[in-house]
């Protein structure tokens, strides 16, 4: 008997909906050795899938649960549904406000004028769980986490109603150095994960960090301004010039950071440029 594997029926977003006919992805059992290698090889990949998932299961790596194999892990439903989320926010720098206050476009925290980006998209306050979370999603080994997170801050931002288009993704890059010494860039997996839930290309190459600076959490606001100040340069200027950008950082909290990023893009010539951070970072 004949192994057939369908492709389903694909729709194309604001069109109407035209069923396409359906294509073979591997050839008939009979045809070939290679058909059939293909087809043990496919059903091998998924058996072995459910048996290291019994032998090594999944697990949350806030509280250590177990997560069944077929859900992935990371963070586990009950930790996810305690993250401090945003209901609330002011519009161009992305921190809580009470709802009575209704849409504002400033707010104290970026009133001085000094926050460049068109619109920030801040998913949580930086506090309890949340905070745990984004300092753990630095550490090596913490990959699973970033990216399980990624896929629910993908999934909010594409529910926003007033999210823009974007022709390309960007995450906060590291200095040469830090990707030597450091595992993996958290921003960079975060960024991955939303530009497969937004159908947005996502890229590295854009923006490059030219100098080391010391952590922004171990300084003040001010000193924080001077130390990002020139340390971002944008590569391809003209492929820059005239795009939309959004850049995908874990927390954003005196906006320093993030203000470079913008400005750098802008000044090359982007036409929009929004930040979208998982933490929302207010002080105290």
């Amino acid at each position: 008997m004949a192994l057939v594997i369908f492709r389903q029926p694909m729709f194309e977003s604001g069109l109407s909906q035209k069923t396409t006919p359906p294509t073979k992805l591997v050839p008939d059992w009979n045809r070939s050795w290679g058909s059939r290698l293909a087809i043990l090889t496919q059903h091998g990949r998924r058996h072995l899938r459910d048996v290291v998932g019994i032998l090594l299961p999944d697990h949350c790596q806030l509280c250590e649960s177990r997560i069944p194999s077929r859900i992935g892990g990371g963070i586990c439903a009950d930790c996810f549904e305690s993250l401090p989320l945003i209901d609330h926010a002011c519009q161009q720098c992305g921190a809580p406000i009470p709802e009575v206050v209704g849409p504002v476009e400033d707010c104290v925290h970026c009133r001085d004028g000094n926050w460049p980006a068109n619109r920030t998209f801040a998913y949580g306050v930086y506090k309890d769980k949340l905070r745990e979370a984004v300092v753990l999603m630095k550490q090596r080994g913490s990959e699973p986490l970033a990216r399980s997170i990624g896929i629910h801050f993908g999934r909010w931002l594409r529910k926003q109603s007033d999210l823009p288009h974007y022709d390309w993704i960007l995450s906060t890059p590291k200095h040469w150095t830090k990707r030597i010494t450091q595992h993996h860039n958290s921003a960079e997996l975060l960024s991955e994960q939303i530009s497969n839930q937004l159908n947005v290309p996502q890229s590295d190459l854009f923006l490059v960090r030219i100098r080391a600076t010391a952590k922004q959490g171990t300084l003040m606001r001010q000193a924080r301004v001077q130390n990002v100040r020139g340390a971002f340069r944008v590569r391809y200027p003209k492929k820059v010039k005239g795009g939309s950008f959004l850049v995908v950082d874990d927390i954003v909290t005196s906006g320093a950071t993030a203000a470079e990023m913008v400005s750098a893009l802008l000044k090359a010539g982007a036409t929009r440029v929004d930040v979208a951070c998982l933490a929302r970072g207010i002080g105290k």
